[in-house]
């Protein structure tokens, strides 16, 4: 069925339909946030200080994983580096507590609104009792 402005409402779904789409966009936004926080410094790093890579090149070589990884600071004169990226996921782990209980916060909530909004024979179900035959 579709709507007057546009949008087609799915009857047959039922509420878990829209909790997973909920859930999914969710996930899409965590990515994003773990990249952003904790993603782009060794891809940074990689472009600006190759230094380790030209230094061990027997070492790095054509690995994607060691050119874009932290793993290439694990030198004592990239210490600071690995200082840097403890900080970042510190952060990240605070950021991921604050996101998941707000995302639970706005489930519960949408839950309750697709619960109030679905009409099912049970809403309109009376039981009468003590009826003489």
């Amino acid at each position: 069925m579709v709507l007057p402005d546009g949008k087609i409402q799915f009857f047959v779904l039922d509420s878990g339909a829209s909790m997973f789409f909920t859930f999914i966009k969710a996930t899409i936004i965590f990515l994003a946030i773990l990249f952003a926080l904790a993603g782009l410094y060794p891809i940074h790093t990689s472009f600006f200080s190759r230094d380790y890579c030209k230094m061990n090149e027997e070492m790095c070589g054509d690995s994607w994983f060691i050119n874009f990884s932290p793993v290439k600071f694990s030198g004592t004169n990239y210490s600071y580096n690995y200082d840097i990226m403890n900080v970042l996921n510190t952060v990240m782990i605070g950021a991921s507590i604050i996101f998941f209980i707000a995302f639970r916060r706005y489930q519960y909530d949408i839950y309750g609104m697709l619960d109030l909004n679905n009409e099912t024979q049970d809403d309109f179900t009376v039981l009468v009792k003590n009826i003489p035959i």
